[in-house]
Formats: C-alpha cells, sequence, structure tokens
C-alpha cells in the first residue's frame, strides 16, 4: 500500500507510488491572506468603508414554465401502519417546489393498490395539467382584495341591473366561501365542492353558474384564464326546472280591462308588443320612437332605476309593428304632446317598474285571482302568441329582439287548447287501423291482367 506523505509549511508534495508525479498543494500564509485583501480592496473601492457584506445573495431563479417540467408520479413507502407517498408541490412566493407527503391508506393495500390510488390522488390535485396555474413569486393576493379592485374598476361601469346583481353575489355567497384565499387557490375542484353546499342551500342551478361566471370575470381581471369547460361539475337536478310566469289570453284582456287611464295603455302596450319594461320607460316622443302614421315602434334606449341607459343587447335596437288597437289607444294617449316620455309620471320622469307592479298590477292580479307575476310574463306571452299564429320565427326574433331560436323556444308556452287544435288535425291511429290498405307495387311487374297476359306472349 502507498504511503501518503503531506509536509508542513506553505507548499507540500504527496507521493503516491513510484509512477505518480508529484502535485503541490497550496496552502495560503498569513502574508498571502493580507496581498489577497488588498487586490480586493482595488476592486472594491467601498470595501474601505465597510459597505460590502461577506457573501453577496445570488439572484433567485425565475419559475420554470409548465411545458419544460416533467411529469411527476410520486414515490411511496410504509409509514408504520400507512402507505404514504411524496410528490412535489409550488409554495405561493417561492420559485421552488417543496416535498409534500401525503397519506394513502392502510398497508392492508398492496403496493400496486397503493400506486394506483396514488396516481389517482396526483391527479386530482392537477400538477401534472397543461392548465396547470403556476403560483407566481409576487406575494398573493386574496380574493377579496382582487374583487374588490374588480368591483371598482370594471364591475361600476357596468349597467345598474347588472351592478346590483353581482354585488348581491360576491357579498351573500363568493366572498364568504372565496375571501380569504388566494385566487390561485381557487380551483374547479373547490368550486364544485361550493356547488353542492350552494345547492343545499337553496339555490338553483343556474344561479350557480352565474355565480362562476361572474367568479371567471374576476379571475381574467387577475390574469389567470377561465376555468376549462366542464371542469366544474353542478348537483343533478332531481325536480323539473320551474316554468316562467306567463299570461294567458284571457288574463290578458282581463288584466287590461281592469286597469284605468294610462295604465290600460300601459299594460296594452306591453302586451301587444312584448317590451322588456324598461324599453317601455325609455320611449320618448320627440325622437319619434312611436311612430303612429307607419304604425311602428322603435327601441333606441332602455331605463333603469330612473336612469336612461343602452338597450340589453345589440339585438336590442330594433323596430317592431303595432296593430290598429294599439295605434288609436296610443294616439289617445299621447294627444298633443310634443316632448317628454310616452309614459311618464307626474313629473315628467320615467315610470319606475316597483311603482308600476306595487300600485297597478298587482293589485289587479290579486283582484282576479291569479297568482302574482311581473312584466316580463307579458313578453312570454306575447311570444307564445305569435308561435301559435304561425308567425316566421325570424320576424319573432326582431320584434323580440332576441339572437338565437333557442330564447325564442324558452319563452313559448303553449296553451292545451293550441295542442287540442293540432290533434284535431291529425287521424286516430285506431282509424287508421281499420282503413284498407293499398295493394303492394312490385316494380317492373304487370299491374293488370292484360298487361301479365301481353307480357306471357
Amino acid at each position: 500500500m502507498a504511503a501518503k506523505l503531506i509536509s508542513q509549511g506553505n507548499t507540500g508534495t504527496s507521493n503516491v507510488g513510484d509512477n505518480l508525479g508529484q502535485v503541490d498543494v497550496c496552502v495560503p500564509s498569513a502574508t498571502d491572506r493580507e496581498n489577497s485583501n488588498e487586490y480586493n480592496d482595488t476592486l472594491h473601492p467601498r470595501a474601505a468603508a465597510g459597505s460590502v457584506s461577506s457573501v453577496t445573495p445570488c439572484q433567485r431563479r425565475k419559475r420554470r414554465c409548465m411545458s419544460k417540467r416533467s411529469y411527476q408520479r410520486g414515490t411511496i413507502e410504509k409509514h408504520g401502519s400507512n402507505w404514504r407517498g411524496k410528490v412535489y408541490v409550488d409554495v405561493v412566493g417561492s420559485p421552488d417546489r417543496r416535498a409534500k407527503w401525503i397519506v394513502i391508506g392502510t398497508t392492508s393495500m398492496t403496493k400496486r393498490e397503493a400506486q394506483r390510488k396514488f396516481g389517482q390522488i396526483v391527479e386530482e390535485m392537477g400538477i401534472n395539467s397543461p392548465s396547470y396555474q403556476i403560483p407566481s413569486d409576487t406575494p398573493a393576493q386574496t380574493f377579496e382584495e382582487v374583487s374588490e379592485r374588480w368591483e371598482d374598476n370594471v364591475l361600476n361601469g357596468k349597467k345598474p341591473k347588472t351592478q346590483s346583481t353581482m354585488k348581491c353575489e360576491l357579498r351573500k355567497h363568493l366572498r364568504p366561501a372565496f375571501g380569504s384565499l388566494s385566487v390561485e387557490e381557487i380551483t374547479p375542484q373547490l368550486v364544485s365542492e361550493w356547488a353542492v353546499k350552494w345547492c343545499r342551500s337553496g339555490l338553483s342551478v343556474k344561479s350557480v353558474k352565474n355565480l362562476v361566471i361572474t367568479l371567471n370575470l374576476i379571475r381574467k381581471h387577475a390574469g389567470l384564464s377561465y376555468f376549462p369547460a366542464k371542469s366544474v361539475t353542478y348537483p343533478s337536478q332531481s325536480e323539473a326546472e320551474k316554468e316562467q310566469p306567463c299570461y294567458m289570453q284571457d288574463h290578458v284582456v282581463a288584466i287590461v280591462a281592469a286597469a284605468k287611464g294610462w295604465h290600460k295603455v300601459y299594460l296594452a302596450t306591453a302586451a301587444g308588443t312584448g317590451l322588456r319594461a324598461g324599453e317601455l320607460a325609455g320611449l320618448r316622443i320627440e325622437t319619434g320612437d312611436v311612430d303612429l302614421g307607419k304604425k311602428l315602434i322603435h327601441v333606441r334606449r332602455s331605463v333603469s332605476e330612473g336612469k336612461e341607459q343602452s338597450p340589453k343587447s345589440r339585438n336590442a335596437y330594433r323596430w317592431l309593428p303595432i296593430d290598429d288597437e294599439l295605434v288609436a289607444m296610443l294616439r289617445a294617449h299621447i294627444g298633443d304632446r310634443r316632448f317628454g316620455y310616452v309614459f311618464q309620471s307626474r313629473n315628467g320622469t320615467p315610470v319606475r317598474l316597483n311603482n308600476i307592479l306595487r300600485r297597478v298590477l298587482h293589485p289587479i292580479l290579486k283582484k282576479l285571482g291569479l297568482p302574482k307575476s311581473g312584466m316580463h310574463a307579458f313578453r312570454h306571452h306575447r311570444c307564445s302568441f305569435l308561435v301559435e299564429h304561425d308567425v316566421p320565427v325570424a320576424a319573432i326574433k326582431q320584434w323580440l329582439g332576441h339572437g338565437s331560436e333557442q330564447m325564442i323556444r324558452r319563452y313559448t308556452h303553449h296553451r292545451p287548447e293550441y295542442h287540442s287544435a293540432i290533434l284535431a288535425k291529425i287521424p286516430s291511429i285506431f282509424s287508421v287501423q281499420n282503413e284498407p290498405k293499398p295493394g303492394l307495387l312490385v316494380p317492373n311487374s304487370p299491374k293488370t291482367e292484360v298487361e301479365r297476359k301481353e307480357k306471357i306472349a
């Protein structure tokens, strides 16, 4: 065995065997350290003042994108009487991942079963998905902070009705559920769990979907993408969807007959046109919104909470025809006026929907013994009336201001009498069975006895 000798002093040699060369190992002396410090002082002039720390922190590396990250399967091991698995997860505010141990189950399952179950857990975490959002290095902001900023910068610029609806959603449901979490921590799995809780508390599935729409808008404002399609699951509806209120033809006639003064004209216009309540309140005289000569009504604006605004959508800018009876009622109502709203209060301001419901419509419904409904039931009635009288769908879409046939189907409520009239035109299946069946004709065969003899000859 070769001996290893190290000499004392500034230099030393090590002899390992006869065929190996000498290797010098330099040990710096005190003089060398002083010379080195003088040399460093020339490179760092501020060192003389003591302003340079002994260790300069290095720049933190940037976080890798998901496309360059490896696919994680994790590792499992026995820990006492349980199987546990290890994966690496991101830490908010740090560019590095940290190990996380997850209990899989007891050792009663085999290792293969534990691996299979752990793989499912990792997939549910979503850390391998290309749509996974890697937390940023900046301090995470809570959902409450981001939603307040979205409310100030975005929501307050929308229409009053939209503002009131979404602010109510934030106040009653979204902030209590996610307010203390960062936006990145709100995953589709967490939203799906809250969807079940919201439905159990009495919300409909449609209302829960509206909450998710508002949540996606806030995510977009925070620089994140929408939740992937069908990533949020909703509880199945065991009950039939409640049908929207719709006045029948005899109901409309009775309601208009029970109204008095200009309220009669207001309700008759709602029933004869299907206009929204805000569009009715926004009709002005001086802009020619009601053209009695051409028997047309032009929708150019809407009113909400006494303030003018644009109509609901681009399709809501439209014109629609009115019949002679409604023209006569509007002409008598407008009279010699040349300015102002067609339907206005004593002060000349637009009529408010709450006042119409509280003072006019609901008392009439109570008097007639009809269930309490709103002005939108006139719109459903108008759509159903047009469909039952075979008006083309394109004309119905134009008159009601809808862009899709799906909305027309949603607004249509067929009366039982309408289905009975259609059924009367269809022959009974029993009468069809008793009718004589026509003889079967075989192609290229003689149809009569004379033709058959001629073919044989």
